[in-house]
């Protein structure tokens, strides 16, 4: 009313559905953090799970506090819903995450009792046992899903009720621009490693081996979360361009999908390196899936992105 800009840097969500917002850079450390710390759960989770250990409760404790870490992330990454949804997220976090890291503990005290579970106890492990897998290939969904939520897709041109404006760079053009190049930059990055990787690791002249694969697997999770930052920030500052309901879904969507796959490709990453063929978290083959598409979707993304930069600049 004062004339006076609004601050571009948060990401404000309706004034009907929410009270608060939080700044997109509280958002990207908080969704770096989340991936840092389930990846790290997930290291310990198939460490557990492959072998013997000599101090098994060194590894499960780890592995529970990182999940700790991780759900803490995604809460905060959840305050950038509207009030309304805000609770049932955090409800599916608390009880995928930390009950990933309370699977860990429980399953160590049976071990330690060295007597199988039995009744209402064994339907509660096997219970608890579940939600690894579910916080590995199905949480990433509604995650990513949050993200998108908060960052937002281009506005669609002519729409009655404009969306809020989220990405305008400060009302700098040279900062937008910047910000924009240093983020698409960080996702070409992400992507030239892991099809480098990728290419490599099934090329006819270099069998599937896995001696000397566990630094690649390494470099492979981070590209992932590297890959997955950098998409975030290349949306974020997209978000006030115009253009159609078509293209504004299809981008929706490659980026919903893009974003999974790269928080799934860091996690089964680390898994391969801790232990080749690691069944108890998803498997080399969704690893090989995860793999493939998170380039296909990313690339098409960036594609798309480019085009409708370049033709908002003709425009």
């Amino acid at each position: 009313m004062n004339g006076s800009k609004p601050d571009s840097s948060l990401l404000s969500l309706p004034a009907t559905n929410s009270t608060r917002s939080i700044g997109f850079n509280t958002l990207i450390v908080a969704f770096a953090g989340h991936l840092i710390a389930w990846t790290g759960y997930v290291a310990m989770h198939i460490s557990d799970e492959s072998f013997y250990l000599p101090q098994p409760w060194m590894i499960s404790l780890s592995g529970f506090l990182l999940t700790v870490v991780a759900t803490f992330c995604a809460v905060i990454i959840g305050r950038a819903l509207p009030r309304s949804f805000r609770p049932w997220f955090m409800i599916i976090s608390l009880i995928v995450l930390i009950g990933s890291g309370v699977s860990e503990i429980v399953g160590l005290v049976f071990y330690s009792m060295n007597t199988p579970p039995s009744g209402v106890v064994d339907i509660v492990a096997n219970s608890l046992a579940v939600l690894p897998f579910i916080g590995e290939l199905a949480y990433p969904f509604v995650l990513s899903g949050v993200i998108m939520w908060a960052v937002r897709v281009p506005n669609i041109e002519h729409q009655t009720t404009p969306r809020t404006r989220i990405g305008s760079g400060r009302g700098d053009p040279a900062f937008a621009t910047t910000a924009f190049v240093i983020y698409a930059s960080t996702l070409a990055t992400g992507l030239a490693v892991t099809m480098f990787l990728i290419v490599t690791f099934f090329a006819p002249v270099a069998p599937i081996s896995d001696e000397g694969w566990d630094t690649e697997f390494l470099w492979l999770t981070a590209a992932g979360i590297v890959g997955a930052i950098g998409l975030t920030g290349v949306l974020r500052r997209l978000s006030t361009t115009p253009v159609s309901t078509t293209v504004s879904t299809t981008l929706a969507t490659l980026s919903l999908f893009a974003l999974v796959f790269a928080h799934q490709l860091s996690s089964l990453s680390v898994a391969q390196a801790v232990y080749s063929d690691s069944v108890g978290i998803g498997g080399t083959l969704v690893w090989v899936f995860a793999a493939f598409m998170f380039p296909l979707t990313a690339v098409l993304f960036l594609l798309m992105v480019l085009i409708i930069k370049i033709r908002s600049r003709n425009k």
